[in-house]
């Protein structure tokens, strides 16, 4: 597929933009934004030469909201010559820029990249279809849906970064704002391009499997879409200078990393990299990196209270039937999905080894310029109470905490609370705590409502807001480690995430053997939103795997009844068919018919004329012997006439003469006479020649006596 085939819809344009982002990401060069612009640049040469003007519409359809003007396009051609990419050559009016053979190259292996992984994700989604919807479905149907699904990422994914596209939002006073990648508006954006239910939710259950790094389905696209985008905002936010310099340098902020992220440090290589990642740019920056001694002690019990449970859960699971993948992308925790993946990937040979890595994790923090000291709350007492109590507000009825995590939380909360009192009325508020937990900046922003500032950052936010405030030794290191995260943080965003009893129920109820499928657990990790019924009593997996069974059996009978629409539509169709086949087969006789009637008479006519060309030939044979016949009885009847014979050889003679004459035109005027007739004429004239022979000569011996 080319570029121009690429660009020839807004759909097409989303895998030119992955393919432009591969191309980044392949060639591990890509640090400024004339190496965003020249990857466009490269595949939008792809057909053929172009301007520099015509080279700034198509950028823009690839990179689009990057204000990309002019001057930028020049020196990513610059760029882009300088590395034997791009040469330029004269045109009819202007000058244009072509790719080098290098750069022709480099284009088509990432194209064919693309390519390749577009045709077996198609293949992927014709597959899941049967199993899904017991549907056949094309390939050309299924690169329909992959162009709905791509665009529906892209514009998910694009959404969670609009703060970076080039404008200016709130982190700080004057900084950016950071987002994350909600599902949600991948699912939204589904809805509105598709009519079709059944369509639509085989799509979302297509979408969440993309985003679950537990399953293979598009993951890859999924990896490069949000890549792209976090590029494109790190570049946005560098070419910020007026907002780089309101905003200052980060040094001496504090970070304060929560225990959800020190099991991202015990993660899969997947996760655990891009942290250790973070992590480094961050000293690097000059933050102030610490993790309080409890939140140490609550991975060490977490672990080991945990990764033994999550043993038994998978032994649980196969024993009956159940995939550990299904388990773990339902239960509530992520540590299931971690300990999946880390056996996947090699990271840990036994789950023995993650809590020898828990136990390691003081010397790993050490390593990576990590302080790990008390929270020093002790005569602050007064904050950690606000921060408990209105912790449990915000938690409500429906999750419960351990007084003691509560009391770890609330310890946190006050130590980052106090550096920013201590730093209020700079640019930067002083310091965040890097967690996952959703409770912290509301139940902060109840207790300090003065202060607008969210006081958690998610790993991804944090790695994000390194953009607006520091030179990255790489970009796309930088970038590929918050896709990473929000990639990760996504799933948890779904809305069905299960305690570890009703997740294992569930997944039991929801195995192929009981009936369901991987996209009824897909559908159940979206419209599930609640395990508590109305009076507040949890729901076991039983329960929640009917409501996912029922809505299946009715997505079925949906399927079953546009299956007999689209039957008797066809029935109708065929019928109709048929009687248009007949009548035209009635058409077709008739005219056969005609043709066979005017075949015979042209059949007749031939004949006709073939006889009457013959009759004309014997009718000249019949006229030449008349002819000769009545010479002959004229010669004689003039030699008898000549001579001195008997009256009656006269008579005789001039009779055949006169006779032969009759009967050769009667014979030559129809071809139903017979030829007997001139034939006893002729013998008849014979004999009277023979009779006149004999008169003339005996008249001729008279003469001579």
């Amino acid at each position: 597929m080319t570029t121009a085939e690429m660009l020839s819809s807004p759909n097409q344009t989303d895998f030119a933009f992955v393919s432009a982002v591969h191309e980044l990401v392949d060639s591990r060069r890509a640090s400024t934004t004339a190496d965003l612009i020249l990857s466009a640049i490269c595949h939008a040469l792809r057909p053929g030469s172009k301007s520099a003007t015509d080279l700034h519409e198509v950028v823009a359809q690839i990179w689009p909201g990057s204000r990309t003007s002019q001057a930028d396009i020049e020196r990513a051609l610059l760029l882009g010559k300088e590395l034997r990419h791009v040469h330029q050559e004269q045109g009819l009016q202007e000058s244009l820029w072509a790719l080098t053979a290098t750069g022709l190259e480099d284009v088509a292996r990432h194209e064919t990249w693309v390519t390749g992984i577009r045709e077996q994700t198609c293949k992927e989604i014709v597959v899941r279809a049967w199993v899904g919807l017991r549907i056949e479905i094309d390939l050309d149907k299924a690169e329909l849906w992959l162009d709905a699904l791509v665009r529906s990422l892209v514009e998910g994914i694009q959404a969670s970064q609009d703060a970076y596209m080039g404008q200016i939002g709130r982190v700080g006073r004057d900084t950016l704002s950071p987002r994350g990648l909600d599902p949600k508006l991948v699912i939204q954006s589904l809805e509105n391009k598709l009519s079709n239910s059944s369509d639509v939710d085989f799509l979302k259950s297509l979408a969440v499997a993309a985003l679950d790094p537990l399953d293979t389905f598009g993951n890859e696209l999924v990896s490069h879409i949000t890549v792209g985008c976090v590029l494109h905002s790190y570049v946005a936010g560098r070419d910020g200078a007026a907002a780089r310099s309101r905003l200052g340098k980060p040094v001496g902020q504090r970070a304060l990393i929560d225990t959800p992220v020190l099991v991202d440090l015990l993660g899969p290589r997947r996760v655990l990299k891009p942290a250790e990642f973070t992590i480094a740019q961050a000293v690097q920056a000059g933050w102030e990196l610490v993790v309080c001694e409890h939140s140490l002690d609550e991975l060490s019990q977490l672990i080991e209270r945990e990764v033994p449970r999550i043993k038994r859960a998978f032994t649980e699971a196969h024993e009956n039937g159940v995939r550990n993948e299904w388990y773990a992308s339902l239960v509530e925790d992520q540590l299931p999905s971690y300990c999946v993946e880390g056996l996947r990937d090699g990271t840990y040979s036994s789950l023995d080894d993650m809590i020898s890595a828990s136990n390691e994790m003081r010397e790993t923090l050490e390593r990576l310029g990590v302080e790990v000291r008390p929270h020093g709350n002790d005569r602050d007492q007064s904050s950690v109470e606000l921060f408990e109590r209105a912790l449990r507000r915000d938690l409500g009825t429906g999750r419960t905490r351990s007084d003691e995590v509560l009391q770890r939380d609330a310890n946190s909360m006050a130590m980052v609370a106090r550096r920013r009192r201590r730093e209020k009325g700079k640019t930067w508020p002083g310091g965040w705590i890097v967690t996952s937990d959703k409770h912290v900046s509301p139940a902060y922003a109840a207790v300090e409502a003065s202060d607008s500032i969210p006081l958690a950052l998610t790993l991804a936010q944090w790695s994000t807001l390194h953009s607006a405030s520091i030179e990255p030794t790489s970009i796309v290191d930088l970038a590929q480690a918050a896709a990473s995260q929000l990639i990760d943080e996504a799933m948890l965003l779904l809305p069905a995430r299960f305690p570890a009893d009703v997740a294992m129920d569930l997944a039991r109820q929801l195995s192929p053997e009981r009936g369901g499928s991987e996209m009824d657990f897909r559908l159940a990790q979206l419209s599930l939103n609640s395990v508590l019924d109305e009076a507040g009593h949890k729901r076991s997996g039983a329960s929640l795997a009917s409501e996912v069974l029922e809505s299946r059996v009715k997505r079925i009978e949906w399927l079953k009844n546009q299956e007999l629409v689209s039957e008797r539509r066809r029935r109708t169709n065929a019928e109709q068919n048929v009687l248009a086949a007949k009548a035209a087969a009635q058409h077709a006789d008739n005219e056969a018919a005609s043709a066979r009637a005017s075949a015979a008479t042209q059949t007749a006519e031939l004949a006709k004329l073939s006889d009457k060309y013959a009759w004309s030939q014997r009718r000249f044979t019949r006229l030449l012997l008349s002819v000769c016949s009545s010479l002959l009885m004229l010669a004689g009847f003039i030699a008898v006439l000549y001579f001195d014979v008997a009256p009656i050889i006269k008579i005789v003679s001039g009779g055949t003469f006169f006779g032969s004459i009759l009967a050769g035109w009667r014979w030559c005027l129809s071809e139903s006479r017979s030829y007997w007739a001139i034939l006893l004429v002729t013998i008849a004239g014979m004999l009277a020649f023979g009779a006149d022979s004999v008169g003339v000569y005996c008249a001729l011996e008279s003469n001579c006596n």
